[in-house]
Order: structure tokens, then C-alpha cells, then sequence
């Protein structure tokens, strides 16, 4: 057992090391970034860096982090790149934190990227995040879509292509259903109305007890706009 002097010591060290290790990633320094993905120890020193930042990250005002997101990314993104190129795969809280900070700046073609990487390894979310990976990254992507929807903007191909990965993935409930309930409306603008009623019957049918799906007022006029399409037209008396 350490001595309150070595304990302090060792934390000294681990400070240095940590700090030159974030000077050496902010520099671009190859070799240092690609032995961050190579050697265990420089690891290490690594993830101890980066839960100095999120603890530094999370204490600052809302308005601020942005600014400091987009440090992070810069910083940390050479280790996530030769991780990635590197032939094996670990426990990787770096790539975990890297899926968040690009979410959370919006970049969402690129945290979607990330994110399935990170799903198909099996990466866990950050203690702090009660939700797993595959729930976080389809939760992130829809609000975006959902924020893009409500001002009237398109938000594909983001939507299309997180709603195809739940076919792969194993989320709650309520995920699914606000993905379809999104879904639904998105096909009944583009007038696509048997898929906007497949996909709000979907969303009915995923809904919990707390969470309701909210669409049957939508669904019947949808309905009723499509047997108006398909009702037979009636012959017209011709005048004598």
C-alpha cells in the first residue's frame, strides 16, 4: 500500500505524463497518437487525459462546451483513427467519448459512422450514460432528425439510415416507436401513403404505457385519404 507521500507522488507523475501526452495528440505528433493505439501503457496514460477533460468539460457552462467539444475531437481524433486501423479491437472509452462529442456538435454523418463501430465492438458508453451505445447513438441521431423535421428541413440520408440499423440493433420500445411515428409522417409529405399507415401502425404497436405513441388522429385522416385514392369513380349519367 502506497504512503500518502508515494500516493502523491504517483498521481504527480500520472499529471505530467497525461499533460505531455495531450500536448504531444494537440501537436499531431504520429508516433505518440499511433502508440496511444498500439501500447497498453501509453493507453492508459491516455484515457486517464481524457476523464480529466470530460470532468473539466462537464463543469463548464452549457454555452461553453461546444468550444471545448470541438477541441476534444481535434485532440483525441488521431488515436480513434489509428485505433481504428490497427488489426484488433478492446474496451475503447476514447472511441466512446469520441461518438458523444461528435453527436453533441451535431456531426452527425460522422458520429453515426463512429457509432456503429462502436456498437458492432461491443463499446460501453461512458459511466455517466445510463443508456447503452446502441440506444444512445439511435436516441442522438433521432433528435437530430426530429429538430431538422420541425423546422422544415430534411434529414436524410441520417434518418434512413439509423431507422434501417434497428432492424440490427436491440433498443427499448420507445425507440422504435418514435422512429416509426417519425417515419409515418415523413412518408405522408412525401405522399407515400400506405407506407405513412404501416409505419404509425408500427408506432402504435411499440408504444409503452408511458409513452404513447400520440399518432391515431394523424393515422385516420391518412386512412381516409387513401380510400378516397382508392375508391372506384362513379359513372356519371349522360345528358339526354
Amino acid at each position: 500500500m502506497l504512503s500518502p507521500i508515494q500516493k502523491a507522488m504517483k498521481e504527480a507523475r500520472e499529471k505530467i505524463a497525461a499533460n505531455e501526452l495531450k500536448a504531444k495528440h494537440q501537436n499531431g505528433e504520429v508516433k505518440a497518437i499511433e502508440k496511444t493505439a498500439e501500447n497498453y501503457s501509453e493507453f492508459e496514460v491516455l484515457c486517464q487525459a481524457v476523464e480529466k477533460d470530460v470532468i473539466t468539460l462537464a463543469a463548464l457552462p452549457s454555452t461553453e462546451r461546444d468550444a471545448m467539444r470541438k477541441t476534444l475531437v481535434d485532440r483525441y481524433m488521431g488515436h480513434v483513427e489509428a485505433y481504428l486501423e490497427i488489426d484488433g479491437e478492446y474496451a475503447n472509452p476514447v472511441l466512446a467519448h469520441m461518438v458523444m462529442w461528435l453527436l453533441d456538435l451535431g456531426r452527425i454523418g460522422e458520429g453515426l459512422e463512429l457509432g456503429v463501430v462502436a456498437v458492432k465492438q461491443n463499446q460501453q458508453t461512458p459511466k455517466q450514460i445510463k443508456r447503452d451505445m446502441a440506444t444512445f447513438v439511435a436516441d442522438e441521431v433521432l433528435k437530430w432528425c426530429q429538430k431538422e423535421y420541425d423546422l422544415g428541413k430534411s434529414c436524410a440520408p441520417y434518418f434512413e439510415c439509423s431507422f434501417k440499423l434497428l432492424d440490427e440493433w436491440t433498443v427499448p420500445d420507445v425507440v422504435n416507436m418514435r422512429y416509426n411515428k417519425l417515419a409515418g409522417k415523413i412518408a405522408n409529405d412525401d405522399g407515400q401513403l400506405e407506407n405513412a399507415v404501416k409505419y404509425l401502425e408500427a408506432a402504435i404497436k411499440f408504444e409503452t404505457p408511458s409513452h404513447k405513441a400520440q399518432v391515431t388522429t394523424l393515422l385516420n385522416k391518412i386512412r381516409a385519404n387513401l380510400a378516397k385514392q382508392t375508391a372506384p369513380a362513379l359513372d356519371t349519367p349522360k345528358p339526354d
